[in-house]
């Protein structure tokens, strides 16, 4: 990845057969070209009616990693009405992949009526539009309304005329998109075709204003989202062939106890399974040389309710999904692998829908 700034609040980030920019004109915007023939363009947010269009300038700040792989960058935008709500976002960026955490701040009055977190634009000869559900359920979507809900979808995978295919994710903190209902509010993501392509709405909190009661009071709402992609060259899963060390998750979850989430699969998020798959890894680091392979075996991600996989036991459920902590634990192995020269290696387990993902694909 090469990046390159022009103005304060501009940034430009170059992959291989990709190209993302950041910022002016379009305040704290986004485009990505994530193939010859599919792009996203990201919306912006709007709070009690007020949208971050009359923001003030953000300025995009970027740091680097140590080892290059990895950029991160802060910006701000403040709505200079009203209680003058801010947008704060943190970007991370490896190669092909886009995670986003925003938050949305309100002063603790007025109350809460209306948050959007901001569409998404697709454009380009899309072909195919595939939805991953809360349920699991992985199936095609067609029509001019793809998708129209009060709780927005675990993943939307978009494929294009030339193979390439860009996926949207919720964050891990499902829970968090779904809470307007908890509070009284009602809450609507919709998918839609229009004349420039495709557009995602993602309308966090609508507040009824004929009822009785007042809103609740502002407070800080964090969402958080990923962006991956690929641009058709990439091959698909191959196992590898004789592997130093494989840890098959199919046999550890027989014996995983409070680690699992509802299908029974072994879930990423509870830090007994980072804990397992992180001492495995540090097993094998003394005996690695150039060229070995470790294989995480028979992967599967879905939802779950258990609220203690996210440090928080003390409620009953939380729905969260396990994607971004898998991510996240392939990062940290690669890190340690990388000093060796040695390799990890993700196989999904048969007929997964994740095989399809873009994000698991990444290398």
């Amino acid at each position: 990845m090469e990046l390159s700034r022009s103005g304060s609040n501009c940034v430009n980030v170059n992959g291989k057969n990709w190209a993302l920019r950041f910022g002016e004109p379009e305040r704290d915007r986004f485009t990505l070209q994530c193939a010859e023939d599919l792009f996203l363009v990201s919306g912006l947010c709007s709070i009690n009616g007020l949208s971050e269009q009359m923001a003030l300038p953000s300025r995009l700040r970027p740091h680097v990693s140590e080892d290059e792989k990895e950029y991160t960058f802060d910006s701000k935008t403040v709505i200079p009405f009203g209680s003058e709500p801010s947008v704060i976002r943190k970007y991370k960026l490896t190669e092909n992949i886009l995670h986003l955490t925003t938050d949305l701040v309100m002063r603790i009055t007025p109350g809460m009526t209306e948050l959007s977190a901001g569409d998404f634009q697709i454009r380009g000869n899309i072909e195919k539009v595939m939805i991953l559900e809360k349920n699991g359920d992985f199936r095609e979507v067609d029509g001019i309304v793809l998708y129209d809900k009060d709780e927005p979808p675990l993943s939307v995978l978009f494929y294009s005329a030339n193979g390439g295919i860009l996926e949207i994710s919720t964050g891990e903190d499902v829970w968090r998109w779904n809470g307007a209902k908890k509070m009284g509010a009602s809450s609507r993501f919709r998918i839609e075709r229009d004349y420039i392509g495709i557009r995602y709405y993602r309308d966090l909190f609508s507040w009824d204003k004929t009822k009785d009661e007042p809103p609740p009071p502002g407070r800080v709402w964090r969402f958080n989202t990923m962006i991956a992609w690929k641009n058709g060259k990439t091959s698909g899963f191959r196992r590898p062939s004789g592997p130093v060390s494989v840890f098959d998750c199919a046999a550890a979850k027989k014996n995983a106890g409070g680690i699992l989430k509802d299908s029974g699969d072994l879930c990423f998020s509870a830090n007994g399974t980072v804990n397992l798959l992180k001492k495995w890894i540090r097993n094998n680091l003394s005996n690695l040389k150039k060229g070995d392979t470790l294989l995480l075996d028979n992967v599967n991600i879905g939802p779950c309710h258990c609220a203690s996989h996210q440090d928080r036991p003390g409620k009953k459920e939380l729905l969260h999904w396990d994607l971004r902590p898998l991510l996240e634990f392939k990062r940290w192995a690669e890190k340690q692998l990388s000093r060796s020269g040695a390799v990890l290696k993700i196989i999904p387990e048969k007929n997964s829908p994740i095989r399809e993902f873009p994000s698991i694909l990444a290398k």
